[in-house]
This record gives structure tokens, C-alpha cells and sequence, in this order.
């Protein structure tokens, strides 16, 4: 059987199987280019939970030392049982917590904002709450509170993994202990400046705060990455 030269030479079926491998490996190259892409995201946005979970570490470790705040540490076992991120423990105990609210304030560049907590008014006496009458200084912090843990749960430096493992856990049942731990806060705070607060008050409050929180993560979503938000790569709750 004679082999046609002319038939090899002019592009027969030898030069297109020498294609065929070559388009595979510019498919193969795009994909491993693009998994190297996601790689590096995910590891850098790991880093930042990291980051997080080890300044909370640090930060707690002298919150729950201090006699003051041991009725809040049942709370706090409770948040961190059900895996709640970092940022949004550290903002809850800014409510109440010194170092917890210049940490954040540091994080967010306005550390000298502090004195909007030293300066808030304590009653001489316990009174009963009534927003309308609560001392100007008390409503002044929780609206700065309120200002600056958005900048803080808003911030890039913020891990978008962690920022979906809150949304998850806010749309499971565990809304509700998350809830009852701010519940929990709001009236140590109001106690601590001698004002009493019903727990069906303070538990509306800790729902609209919730709320809130929900409301700020998913706006932030939503101009985050989407691969790191479709990302299957990662367990969030391995990072703690």
C-alpha cells in the first residue's frame, strides 16, 4: 500500500490530530489559569478570617477575665457554639466592651472617636426606660455605635467567605439565640448606666439591630466577589 505524500504534506488527517492536543492545552492553561485565580482569592480572603479570629481571640481572652462581664460570657459561648463570625462578635461587645470598640475604631481609622463612650451619662439612681427620656449622650452612642460597626462590617479588609456563613446562619433558627445574646447586651448595657429595660423591649431592639446587620452584609454582597461567593473550596467553619 503506497502512502499518498502529497496527501500528508498538503494538511490531511496527521495535522489535524496534531491540532486536537494543542487545543487542549490552551483549554487546559485557561483552566488552570483560572483556578490559580480563585486559589489566590481564597487564600487571601482566608487570611482575613484568620486575621479576625485571632484579634477576637486576644481581645476575649481579657473581656472574660474581667469580673464585670461575667453575666455576658454564657452569651458569648453561645456565638461562638454556633459559629458566628469574628466581626460580628467584636461588634457586639463594642456595645459594652473598651477595647473591643477601639480595636474597631483603629480598624476603621477613627480611634479618636473613643471619647464618645467615655462620655456617656450614668444615672444616680436606677430609672425606668423610656427612649424618649433617655439622657442625650446614651442615644448619641448607641447611633455612633451603630455608625461605625457599619464602616467596620462593611470594610474590604473583611472576609466575603464569613460574611455569607452570618447570612446563612440568619436565615437557620439560630437567629433567635443570636438575637437573645444581643438582648442580652442591650440590657447589661442600659443596667450598667442605671437604667432598667424590659427584656421584651431590649429583645426588639436586638431584632432591629440583627436586622440591620442582615440588611448591611447582603447590600455588601452583592458588589463582592462572585467567585469567592460561589466558592465550594472552603469550610468557614474550619477557620475558627
Amino acid at each position: 500500500m503506497e502512502i499518498d505524500n502529497d496527501n500528508l504534506d498538503s494538511g490531511g488527517w496527521l495535522s489535524g490530530s496534531a491540532e486536537a492536543p494543542s487545543e487542549r492545552s490552551e483549554k487546559q492553561r485557561e483552566s488552570a489559569k483560572k483556578a490559580q485565580s480563585q486559589l489566590q482569592k481564597t487564600q487571601k480572603d482566608e487570611k482575613k478570617a484568620k486575621s479576625d479570629n485571632d484579634d477576637l481571640f486576644l481581645i476575649l481572652s481579657k473581656f472574660i477575665q474581667n469580673p464585670l462581664y461575667e453575666g455576658l460570657i454564657p452569651s458569648i459561648v453561645l456565638l461562638l457554639e454556633k459559629w458566628v463570625p469574628s466581626r460580628f462578635i467584636l461588634v457586639i461587645t463594642a456595645l459594652v466592651y473598651p477595647d473591643s470598640v477601639l480595636y474597631i475604631l483603629t480598624k476603621i481609622w477613627k480611634h479618636a472617636d473613643i471619647k464618645h463612650m467615655i462620655h456617656v451619662h450614668k444615672y444616680d439612681s436606677m430609672v425606668l426606660f423610656h427612649e424618649k427620656d433617655l439622657h442625650i449622650s446614651i442615644r448619641d452612642w448607641i447611633s455612633f455605635w451603630m455608625v461605625f460597626w457599619r464602616d467596620f462590617l462593611l470594610q474590604e479588609s473583611g472576609s466575603v467567605i464569613l460574611d455569607m456563613k452570618l447570612i446563612d446562619i440568619l436565615s437557620t433558627k439560630d437567629r433567635q439565640f443570636i438575637r437573645q445574646a444581643f438582648s442580652v447586651f442591650f440590657q447589661f448595657f442600659f443596667h450598667e448606666k442605671n437604667v432598667e429595660i424590659p427584656y421584651n423591649k431590649a429583645d426588639t431592639y436586638a431584632e432591629f439591630i440583627v436586622w440591620e446587620f442582615e440588611k448591611e452584609v447582603l447590600k455588601k454582597l452583592e458588589t463582592s466577589d462572585a467567585e469567592l461567593k460561589t466558592s465550594q473550596s472552603v469550610d468557614p467553619n474550619m477557620l475558627f
